[in-house]
């Protein structure tokens, strides 16, 4: 038999070492590191809304040292300055997301508007009875039934 060669604890040891080296290298050939993106980017964000929410947060800071009337009414200033831009951006990439939709066949605007992507949830399956799944959890068991019966 095959165990017979590692009777001793180096041997043991050196087959442990095998057996791990394989499995993280079959790990890291299955999985590969990749970089982690970060946050999702929005259309509305811009150089200039970042520039006037540090502005704004900057006053604040000012404001709440100094307790002083004339500071607190120029954070709002700031403050309000950088709501309304951002509004208006937002507003802005509303538009933009519309206005290119129009020019998109019926299906694909639907398909792009519900923001499906490729990975979501798994549809109605029809059922031998001639019904559809009603749930995630019909559809589960539809496919255990049809894929590993008796399981």
């Amino acid at each position: 038999m095959w165990f017979d060669s590692i009777r001793s604890p180096g041997n043991i040891e050196r087959e442990l070492t095998k057996l791990n080296s394989a499995i993280i290298t079959s790990y890291e050939k299955a999985c590969p590191e990749r970089k982690n993106s970060g946050r999702a980017k929005v259309p509305w964000w811009s150089c200039e809304l970042k520039q006037l929410r540090q502005k704004a947060n900057k006053a604040f800071h000012k404001a709440y040292k100094s307790r002083d009337e004339k500071d607190w009414n120029g954070h709002r200033a700031s403050r309000r300055a950088f709501k309304s831009a951002l509004r208006r951006s937002k507003r802005h990439a509303w538009r933009n997301f519309c206005t290119e939709l129009e020019g998109v066949h019926e299906s694909s605007r639907l398909y792009k508007a519900l923001g499906y992507s490729s990975k979501d949830k798994l549809g109605m399956l029809l059922l031998p009875n001639g019904k559809w799944t009603a749930n995630l959890e019909e559809t589960y068991a539809h496919l255990l039934d049809t894929h590993f019966p008796g399981s």
